[in-house]
């Protein structure tokens, strides 16, 4: 029984309405039969233990009268060889209808029941596990899909509301600092209108004015830099490794750093698909993150793994701390207080995950930093 209950779950709603009804027609059909031969057994019983007479005229057959109780069970038993078959193909029906609902709809019902019911609720913190290759097990899996769906549709709101609230939070405390000193500069000039500046000291509030505002400036194109990321569409080309070769190598060389940086390309095919652009823009950004920490040598690895290309850049420095390991692809975060915000990593960590990629931030066991970039090809 438990057999066929799991390949009627397993099988298209039509076969398994077709094989339930066949089933349990076919049981009934065979109780009936027994029913009605038992029947047919107990009138013989009956008739057997009747005297018989010939009627000497026309020769029939006659047996002595039934007692009451005989001739009620004797005639009981026509009307159940009538109205058994009538009763079983009815009850066959509704034998059907109610073993198809509890073998094939019950389950996936009830799982979809409670996975609206938790969806409508805002609890997406569930699965649904019904397996079978069915309609049903097909709407069952497109559920599930859907509600993956919106938990990371859900992940990603969260994550981009904090992150709203972190580039809020970091807008309101760095810009504080250059609109202070252009405030000051203003204050001290309006002050100095009495006492009559030189012109050295009115060249030095205005250089400290411009210096604050060419700040504002980059800030201001940091931002917008980051909210053009969100509308970035990536194109896969398929590109010739050696002329891509090529190009990253004479990028990298306008860098202008006296940093010794080295490409080790091990890509086992002459042509990769991938977006240049955005991979030239995710190795332009770690390679000058690297060349500000390096000693002396900044390298970059090409590599390929399964669906994967794979770029890793290492640097000779001194490598992050621990605190900084945890925080340093993070929005805004920079252990520099000069012109750097702390974007750099975070533009790449978005990149590739546009990419379907990961970036991953460690330190080398000899030391100095080494992050790598995957990229779905």
């Amino acid at each position: 029984m438990e057999q066929i209950k799991k390949q009627i779950q397993k099988a298209p709603m039509r076969k398994a309405m077709r094989w339930t009804f066949i089933i349990t027609f076919f049981c009934v059909c065979i109780f009936i039969g027994l029913v009605i031969f038992q029947t047919n057994q107990i009138q013989n019983s009956i008739l057997e233990r009747k005297e018989y007479t010939i009627d000497p005229i026309d020769g029939t057959w006659d047996h002595e009268p039934f007692t009451s109780r005989e001739a009620a069970i004797y005639y009981g038993c026509y009307v159940a060889m009538v109205a058994l078959p009538a009763m079983g193909i009815f009850g066959a029906m509704v034998l059907s209808a109610s073993l198809f609902y509890r073998f094939k709809l019950q389950e996936p019902i009830g799982e979809l029941e409670k996975s609206i019911s938790k969806i409508s609720e805002d609890d997406l913190d569930f699965s649904i596990s019904y397996d079978s290759e069915g309609e049903l097990g097909t709407l069952c899996s497109l559920m599930e899909r859907m509600r993956r769906e919106l938990q990371h549709s859900k992940e990603q709101t969260w994550e981009l509301l904090q992150q709203t609230r972190m580039v809020n939070a970091s807008v309101a405390h760095d810009l504080r600092t250059p609109i202070t000193v252009v405030k000051g500069y203003l204050d001290y000039m309006k002050e100095g209108e009495e006492k009559r500046l030189s012109d050295k000291e009115i060249r030095t509030a205005v250089c400290g004015m411009s210096e604050a505002v060419d700040r504002l400036e980059q800030y201001v194109g940091c931002i917008q830099d980051m909210d053009r990321l969100g509308n970035l569409k990536v194109q896969r080309r398929e590109e010739r490794v050696s002329e891509a070769l090529q190009e990253l190598e004479r990028d990298i060389g306008l860098l202008g750093t006296d940093k010794e940086i080295r490409i080790s390309c091990r890509l086992p095919h002459e042509k990769i698909t991938i977006d240049k652009g955005l991979v030239f823009r995710v190795i332009e950004n770690l390679v000058q993150n690297a060349v500000r920490y390096a000693t002396s040598q900044v390298i970059v690895e090409l590599d390929e793994e399964e669906s994967f290309f794979v770029l890793c850049v290492k640097d000779d420095g001194p490598g992050f701390s621990s605190e900084n390991l945890k925080r340093a692809a993070d929005l805004f975060f920079t252990t520099d207080k000069g012109e750097h915000f702390g974007l750099g990593l975070s533009i790449c960590k978005i990149l590739c995950e546009k990419m379907e990629g990961t970036l991953t931030v460690k330190n080398q066991p000899a030391g100095g930093a080494a992050i790598t970039a995957t990229i779905k090809k």
